[in-house]
């Protein structure tokens, strides 16, 4: 249960970090943090308009599930896993969930 606390912590600093790097990328389109830390989900997403087209981008989402790390989603250049490690997050507790199983096996991260 400390561990996943800690998990919660890092996630949180992670996506408020990232938002005060990238808060607004125009004037129409703003950052949002989608944090539960009941159920343990974790999202950061652009939503807004450019012209007549509706933006709704999820950068990253991630999950603790059998705590570990699942990252579903990552849309940034930097990589989440990344920012996580650098945060002291091994990476035998990060899964890369957007690799089919097959795949995270060739990776330095958990399988699952």
């Amino acid at each position: 249960m400390e561990r996943i606390k800690k998990y919660e912590k890092i996630l949180n600093e992670v996506l408020t970090d990232y938002q005060s790097r990238f808060r607004q990328t125009s004037q129409n389109i703003s950052s949002y943090i989608i944090a539960d830390d009941k159920h343990h989900h974790y999202q950061f997403l652009w939503l807004g308009w450019k012209g007549n087209q509706q933006i709704f981008n999820v950068a990253f989402h991630v999950d603790i599930l059998d705590g570990k790390i699942w990252i579903q989603r990552d849309n940034t250049e930097t990589g989440i896993a990344n920012l996580l490690t650098e945060k002291g997050i091994p990476k035998k507790d990060i899964v890369l969930a957007f690799y089919p199983p097959a795949h995270r096996e060739l990776t330095e991260f958990a399988v699952g």
